[in-house]
């Protein structure tokens, strides 16, 4: 229906603190956009001046949401923190914008809408505590850029019946507070290397070559298109036949870990090369010394399969397998912290390493101290499982006492091979399971429960469920942590009635530049502009960015 009226900037002013309620109406003015306050009483602070009014409603809390929405259409921006009226302005074809700063619009507000109430949930069962959020010099700063940006949008739109007047506009940076280009791409996505050279390693070309080989006749001719740029400091793709044959089968959980997209190339606030800060630990080289009595060996830095969201992944070529010089400096510090009772043998991946290399780690280990437990922390029997021959079978029986952390995201990352491997390797280890909560990969609740049921029918304990750490380049991966409390909630009500004695895993989080391992189920999240400020229990707090 065409309209015959200019578009409209409304103010839920019920749910509007003042400090906000005053930046709107200097931008409306400056910028002559047609501005309506609505609440259900009298606003002593806005006064009717040229495009400014103010409407006054009666019925109820919800009557000033009703008229909003009656009245809005397309084209129009809403200010409110109300997220369910929101979710009615967007249906209305409106844009929406919350007192942080926050923009919703079609592509995300039933999602938004969705952690409101698990929010509401999780405030009722007394996981999360609800607190004031407080609007300081930086939210107000984020607030007003978003606001700057949906006031160049209307601007630029065409009036919805005739042109609107031709009147002088003042220059929307006039507005209040207003400290940057808020119309500045958020994800930088410049290219971060120039066109392959003859100088590019042999290897890596390999590398891109052998991908393209093994599942080159399911990629899209954009995908061909990003490997062919192989920007720098984006992790070489890299599978085994076995995952490639998965690929192969049509099986978009397991390729969206694999296949390398150009999200990859976009960088996010607070985003490191080490999210885990283990460089901090290291007393000796590639041993990380963070808890009392465990330790992590970085065995090598290599994979047989390069996964798209790993945390290390501006790591993998900083160094190969261990020498045997690091392997006898390692094996002296575990013989003097007699208080190590565990070593994490990790990396990349250690049983990605040749059998002799594997057989130098447990010898010098065990010839230091032969009471320690080994934990081999791999991928291999999910990625690469006829990589356990008996030769490596009897080296991983020889390095007991031990147990084995498993790294799978989804039930289809099973196969009939990995099924019979991990059957034989229950046999001489517990083994453990640790998950990373994908985005596109496990964060719907029927993929958690149809990845937790089969590792409970394989007779594996759950370990932990980690929110994805704040690695360069892998923001398209992360999930709102609290998406991911709600999805805990819900997983454990569903596993129980599947399994009553089935034991949940642990949701845990690094903080950010090494401050160890926390349960996200016990710390508090508290919503601020563009993310969380996130405060565990005995640790300081951080901001973790809304993916």
């Amino acid at each position: 229906m065409t309209q015959d009226r200019e578009y409209t900037l409304w103010v839920d002013a019920d749910s509007c603190p003042k400090k906000l309620r005053s930046i709107i109406l200097r931008a409306a003015i400056r910028c002559k956009v047609r501005c309506v306050y609505v609440a259900d009483r009298p606003l002593p602070d806005i006064s009717n001046r040229g495009v400014v009014s103010q409407v006054c409603v009666e019925g109820g809390e919800d009557a000033a949401d009703s008229y909003i929405v009656e009245h809005i259409i397309e084209g129009d921006t809403l200010i409110t923190k109300d997220v369910p009226c929101a979710d009615r302005a967007v249906a209305a074809g409106a844009v929406v914008v919350d007192h942080m700063g926050r923009r919703y619009t079609q592509e995300n507000i039933k999602e938004r809408l969705s952690w409101r109430n698990a929010l509401t949930q999780l405030r009722d069962e007394g996981v999360f505590v609800k607190t004031q959020q407080q609007l300081g010099q930086k939210e107000l700063r984020e607030f007003s850029a978003a606001l700057e940006q949906e006031l160049r949008r209307m601007l630029a739109l065409p009036a919805p019946a005739a042109q609107l007047a031709q009147a002088e506009v003042a220059p929307v940076e006039d507005i209040a507070l207003t400290t940057h280009n808020a119309s500045a791409p958020v994800h930088s996505a410049q290219p971060r290397h120039p066109a392959p050279t003859a100088q590019t390693g042999e290897g890596e070309e390999t590398a891109y070559k052998s991908f393209v080989r093994k599942i080159g006749g399911t990629m899209s001719e954009e995908e061909r298109e990003y490997l062919k740029k192989k920007q720098d400091d984006v992790l070489t793709p890299l599978i085994t036949k076995h995952i490639a044959n998965l690929i192969c089968k049509g099986n978009p959980a397991i390729r969206a870990q694999f296949v390398p997209t150009g999200a990859e190339l976009c960088s996010t606030e607070g985003e490191l090369k080490d999210p885990l800060g283990g460089e901090n630990y290291m007393h000796v080289d590639r041993l990380i010394h963070q808890y009392e009595d465990r330790a992590l060996f970085l065995s090598t830095m290599e994979c047989p399969v390069h996964c798209r969201y790993c945390f290390r992944k501006s790591m993998t070529s900083d160094f190969g397998a261990a020498s045997q010089a690091e392997l006898d400096e390692v094996a002296a510090y575990l013989k003097e912290h007699r208080e190590l009772k565990e070593v994490l043998i990790s990396g990349g991946d250690s049983l990605g390493l040749s059998t002799l290399r594997i057989a130098q780690i447990v010898d010098s280990f065990r010839a230091a101290r032969p009471d320690i437990a080994f934990r081999w922390c791999t991928r291999v029997p999910i990625v690469d499982p006829t990589r356990v021959d008996d030769k490596l079978w009897a080296l991983l029986e020889r390095s007991r006492p031990a147990s084995m952390a498993l790294h799978l995201n989804h039930a289809s990352e099973f196969s009939p091979e990995s099924d019979a491997l991990i059957a034989r390797l229950k046999e001489l280890f517990p083994i453990k399971t640790q998950t990373v909560l994908l985005k596109g990969v496990n964060d719907k609740l029927e993929d958690l429960v149809e990845l937790y049921a089969a590792i409970y029918e394989r007779g594996i304990t759950p370990y932990y469920l980690f929110q994805g750490d704040l690695a360069k380049g892998t923001s398209h991966f992360r999930v709102s942590p609290l998406r991911g409390r709600q999805l805990m909630l819900l997983l454990a009500r569903r596993m129980k009635e599947l399994h009553p004695d089935f034991v949940m895993p642990r949701y845990a989080l690094d903080v950010p530049g090494g401050g160890g391992k926390f349960s996200l189920m016990h710390a508090r999240l508290i919503p601020v502009a563009g993310g969380w400020k996130i405060k565990p229990q005995n640790k300081p707090e951080f901001f973790y960015p809304e993916p």
